[in-house]
């Protein structure tokens, strides 16, 4: 029996025959490629895939039939993985400092962090498998938040975007596998911009079905404009359906009275 989990140095160790890995909750673009299109300049954020893009592969042979020839192991992708399409406001430009991705609540709002693999399902229903996991970490761990910052090593600066250019990036999930998690996580999506308010969309429950966000594929999602306002007009920013227990609501010495 033959296991094989890509790549082999984010593999922290095994754990009761288990594979233990981690997902980055910091997961930086590496280098932007920009590309001219549509009278603009689309940013597409390359993400070091040696870190976050998971993949598994299992396999058993026979010896007495295969004899000496190689071992063939086909892989597959493990993680869920999220692009995110930015385009630029309307009009003047506005700076993007950091993409953030939330699962702000449900039964499953781990994203990242530390994960015990276990390839027993695999082994038992061969290909229609799939590995599950289950999340490890200690009390203030951090595990439902992914970031992603917009700056660009090669100008020393942060990507500025017109009305006609788009940013690119993509965030590597967890994966949910359970056929009928309608209220797994509830995922969030924030881009914060430069002296500007963090303009927040709320893409709803990973839910079963068509419009859900699919496991272990390629989810493509494109925002609305960025708004050209400043932090006075924050509420201006916000989602229609932001719960007031994510406001970060500022307050004076006295205010309680």
């Amino acid at each position: 029996y033959f296991y094989a989990f890509y790549p082999a140095d984010r593999v922290t160790g095994t754990e009761d025959g288990k594979i233990r890995g981690t997902v980055p909750t910091t997961q930086n673009v590496t280098s932007w490629n920009q590309v001219s299109e549509n009278s603009g300049i689309t940013w597409y954020g390359k993400t070091d895939t040696e870190e976050n893009a998971y993949m598994w592969a299992y396999g058993h042979f026979k010896r007495s039939t295969m004899g000496e020839a190689t071992i063939p192991l086909t892989f597959h992708p493990w993680m869920t993985v999220l692009e995110i399409t930015i385009p630029g406001p309307a009009s003047g430009t506005k700076t993007v400092t950091n993409v953030n991705i939330r699962a702000i609540e449900g039964t499953q709002t781990m994203i990242a962090g530390d994960f015990i693999c276990d390839m027993t399902p695999v082994e038992e229903d061969g290909a229609s498998g799939i590995p599950n996991y289950e999340p490890v970490g200690g009390q203030g761990t951090v595990n439902n938040t992914i970031s992603i910052s917009g700056y660009n090593p090669t100008t020393d600066d942060f990507i500025t975007l017109g009305p006609n250019d788009k940013m690119v990036v993509r965030a590597y999930l967890l994966p949910i596998d359970e056929q009928n998690a309608t209220d797994a996580r509830n995922i969030q999506i924030s881009v914060a911009t430069l002296n500007g308010a963090a303009l927040t969309r709320t893409l709803g429950y990973s839910a079963a079905g068509a419009n859900s966000i699919q496991p272990h594929k390629v989810n493509r999602v494109t925002l609305p404009r960025l708004v050209d306002t400043g932090t006075n007009y924050w509420m201006s920013s916000l989602d229609k359906d932001i719960y007031l227990s994510e406001l970060s609501i500022p307050g004076s010495k006295f205010s309680y009275l």
